[in-house]
C-alpha cells in the first residue's frame, strides 16, 4: 500500500505499479473540488461545507475511485489553517478504518459520480490581491482563505505592498477600500 497525501502532481503509470493499492487524499469533497488549492477554493467560493476524500490514484486528475469520505462545516471563522486542522484529522479517522479494512480483506471502493464541474485552477501569491470592489465578505473569505500558511491576501497603500493576515467584517460609512483606521 502506498499513501500519498499533499501531492502537486499527477504520479505517472511506473510510480502507480510500485504498489498493490496507491491511495491519496484530496482535501475536498469529490467530485466537487477536484484540482489544485481546494481548501482555499472553499473558503474563497463562500462554502458552508467541504470535506475530504481518500481516492485509489489513477492517471487522471481527482479521477479515482473513491475509498472514503469525511465532510464537515466551514465556520464562519475558519481560516485555511484552521481548515486544514480538519482534514488532518479526517486523513487520521479514514485512513486507519481504510488500513484496518485492507488488512482485513475488507477493501472496498467506489465510483465517483459524474460531474461536469471544471478543475479548481492553481493559485499564486498574485492571486491574492483584493479587490475593493467586492462584497465585505468576499474580502473577508479571500483573507482567511490566504493567510498563514500561504503568502497573504494583498492591497497597494501609497505604491507598497500591504499583505493583510486577518480581517473581520463591519459596518462602516465610506467607499471600498478607503482607510477607517490607521495604524503606525
Amino acid at each position: 500500500v502506498m499513501l500519498v497525501i499533499g501531492w502537486c502532481q499527477i504520479l505517472s503509470p511506473e510510480v502507480l505499479r510500485t504498489a498493490n493499492i496507491v491511495i491519496g487524499a484530496h482535501a475536498s469533497l469529490l467530485p466537487e473540488g477536484k484540482g489544485n488549492a481546494p481548501v482555499n477554493w472553499a473558503i474563497i467560493k463562500g462554502r458552508e461545507r467541504t470535506g475530504n476524500t481518500l481516492i485509489k490514484l489513477d492517471e487522471g486528475v481527482d479521477t479515482g475511485e473513491i475509498v472514503a469520505q469525511e465532510n464537515f462545516s466551514i465556520a464562519y471563522e475558519d481560516t485555511c489553517a484552521t481548515l486544514y486542522e480538519k482534514v488532518a484529522q479526517s486523513n487520521r479517522s479514514m485512513l486507519l478504518r481504510t488500513l484496518g479494512a485492507i488488512q482485513e480483506g475488507r477493501f472496498r471502493t467506489r465510483s465517483q459520480p459524474k460531474s461536469k464541474e471544471e478543475l479548481w485552477p492553481r493559485r499564486r501569491p498574485e492571486d491574492g490581491r483584493l479587490d475593493w470592489q467586492s462584497s465585505s465578505r468576499q474580502v473577508y473569505d479571500m483573507v482567511r482563505a490566504l493567510t498563514r500558511p500561504y503568502p497573504g491576501a494583498y492591497t497597494h497603500v501609497d505604491q507598497k505592498k500591504v499583505k493583510i493576515w486577518r480581517a473581520s467584517e463591519v459596518e462602516f460609512e465610506g467607499s471600498p477600500g478607503s482607510i477607517v483606521v490607521r495604524d503606525g
